[in-house]
């Protein structure tokens, strides 16, 4: 396993973390490990675009269609 050190989080972050662990009965480690593990088990919204750019059919890539929703909600 390899270890990762996290510099400057700010004191309040630090403290609703470890409150959120003992709320679990965790330490802070063994609540970090599982909220990392859980945060790589979905997609991020840049993996999802990417799967649905290399699937066929649409005429529009999805990035396109992403951009193109956007700017038309920044209109109304």
């Amino acid at each position: 396993m390899v270890n990762v050190l996290i510099r400057d989080l700010p004191e309040e972050t630090h403290a609703e973390l470890r409150r959120r662990a003992e709320r679990e009965g965790k330490s802070l480690q063994q609540y970090l490990v599982g909220e990392l593990k859980r945060l790589v088990e979905h997609p991020t919204i840049d993996d999802v675009l990417d799967w649905v750019e290399t699937r066929s059919g649409g005429r529009v890539g999805a990035r396109q269609a992403v951009a193109d929703l956007a700017e038309d909600r920044q209109r109304r």
